[in-house]
């Protein structure tokens, strides 16, 4: 076999091998068509025939595991639930929102409190030390948050980004929170979730907040 006849042989093959996991990605992994493009505009010219193979197979590979996540086979059995998990160690930690089971428990003198992940007790445990780890670098500011949510929902004042939207019809008022949001919902709805217990008042209210003061009307 002449060396031209044998050349063009190889190019075939690497062109139908890289065809082949393009179309293998996308209707397995349902990944968007800038994998495929990334795949085959990344490959370097200047490389040896098999160099560009392997490159193209790999970059493949990290395609596939950066789509991944986003596939969730762990499903929820408790009923009208539906919730879907990316692993079955996400499912159990799910799961204890509906037994109620609390297994990380502080331990800090005369506190107790349960919680349902370790996550969740290291940040509480920031109440009892006073750590504060995450602070932020927005010029002038340099305040300090427990979590790192806390601080990302704190740079919003600074940035003035309100990615939470009411959905209500005429509404769209935006907010820098979740749970805002879901307070103002309550303005829709007519829900008023805080009820005060001293016998015979029987008020409610849309916000924890408004309910512990109220109650001073009580106690005095």
């Amino acid at each position: 076999m002449s060396f031209s006849v044998a050349l063009g042989a190889l190019k075939r093959i690497a062109s139908t091998t890289i065809r082949t996991r393009t179309l293998m990605l996308t209707p397995t992994f349902k990944a968007k068509s800038k994998y495929a493009v990334h795949n085959l505009s990344s490959l370097r010219p200047e490389l040896p025939m098999f160099a560009r193979f392997r490159s193209a197979n790999s970059l493949s590979v990290r395609a596939i595991g950066s789509t991944s996540a986003t596939v969730k086979p762990y499903a929820c059995e408790w009923p009208n639930c539906g919730q879907t998990s990316a692993s079955a160690a996400n499912l159990k930690v799910h799961m204890r929102v509906h037994t109620g089971e609390r297994p990380y428990a502080c331990d800090y003198p005369g506190c107790g409190m349960e919680f349902t992940t370790k996550g969740n007790l290291n940040s509480h445990k920031r109440v009892h030390t006073g750590e504060r780890p995450y602070a932020c670098d927005y010029p002038g500011c340099s305040m300090e948050f427990t979590t790192k949510g806390n601080l990302k929902c704190h740079k919003r004042v600074h940035t003035g980004e309100c990615p939470y939207a009411c959905d209500y019809p005429g509404c769209g008022m935006e907010f820098a929170q979740s749970n805002s949001l879901r307070r103002h919902k309550r303005v829709h709805t007519g829900e008023r979730p805080y009820a005060c217990d001293y016998p015979g008042c029987g008020m409610d209210f849309t916000r924890r907040e408004h309910l512990k003061t109220h109650k001073r009307v009580h106690i005095g």
